[in-house]
């Protein structure tokens, strides 16, 4: 009896040694992508209002869904799948505008596959850069 249940509980930690990692590495990659899917779709978006109006919607502060984009910018006002918040940034004379996602609450490893998905995989340089505890997404006029 003692053997069995020793077994068994070897049985279970090995279970365990190899699918807690496999299931953390798995879930981080899929908050990775529904960010970078976020990022993508927020920025279509936002192209798409600045080709049809000829200039960026305007700045509404952090979480804050800019007008004219309540229907394609619907869960911009959410709470991410890893913290934070969306904000749409344009400031008047700024060289390019930005998409950021505002104090998530991650690793800078979750950070930087977001980054890979999107960008160069280095948070200081590229359209994706990480500073401040804001992810921001440098959009193309």
């Amino acid at each position: 009896m003692a053997l069995e249940a020793f077994v068994l509980l070897s049985v279970v930690s090995l279970i365990g040694v190899v699918a807690i990692p496999s299931y953390l590495s798995y879930r981080a990659n899929s908050q990775a992508n529904c960010i970078a899917q976020k990022f993508r779709t927020f920025a279509s978006a936002l192209h798409h209002y600045s080709d049809v109006h000829g200039e960026w919607p305007k700045d509404q502060g952090i979480g804050r869904i800019p007008p004219g984009l309540e229907v394609e910018l619907q869960d911009f006002d959410d709470t991410t799948v890893i913290g934070g918040h969306w904000d749409w940034n344009f400031l008047e004379g700024a060289e390019s505008p930005t998409i950021c996602l505002v104090d998530p609450d991650v690793s800078d490893e979750l950070l930087r596959r977001i980054d890979q998905i999107l960008d160069d995989g280095n948070l200081t340089s590229g359209a994706l850069v990480y500073s401040g505890k804001t992810l921001a997404l440098v959009l193309d006029r």
